[in-house]
């Protein structure tokens, strides 16, 4: 099954950018990728999991953005673009209930132990 791109939100054009905070000095945002393999025949129930779980994480206070892809070659790997305020947003989110359970429904259905994070930081 392929992504409802109408239900998912894409910010293509979205950077890295200092920002300055409460204090004068510059924050950066947290940035990340995700990704994970679905097992065959679990697309379309990763797929629904996804699209509740981010709607869900969009809502957080800070977070940017959550923006759920496949890989075109390999429509069963799963790319997850997020962005979040900074560290402490970063840091809430992993605190947040609903993260738990989303990631214990997801785990038997992908074939790594859990998702690949890369941590990225922009070029300045």
């Amino acid at each position: 099954m392929k992504l409802d791109r109408a239900r998912v939100r894409h910010v293509n054009s979205y950077r890295d950018r200092p920002r300055p905070d409460h204090e004068g000095s510059h924050t950066v945002n947290k940035t990340l990728l995700a990704e994970f393999t679905a097992r065959e025949g679990a697309e379309d129930e990763v797929t629904r999991l996804l699209l509740e779980y981010a709607q869900k994480v969009r809502e957080e206070e800070g977070n940017l953005a959550f923006d759920v892809y496949t890989k075109a070659s390999h429509p069963r790997a799963y790319w997850i673009f997020e962005v979040y305020r900074d560290e402490d947003a970063f840091q809430a989110h992993l605190k947040a209930p609903y993260g738990g359970p989303f990631n214990a429904a997801l785990s038997p259905l992908i074939e790594e132990d859990a998702s690949v994070l890369t941590f990225l930081d922009p070029v300045t």
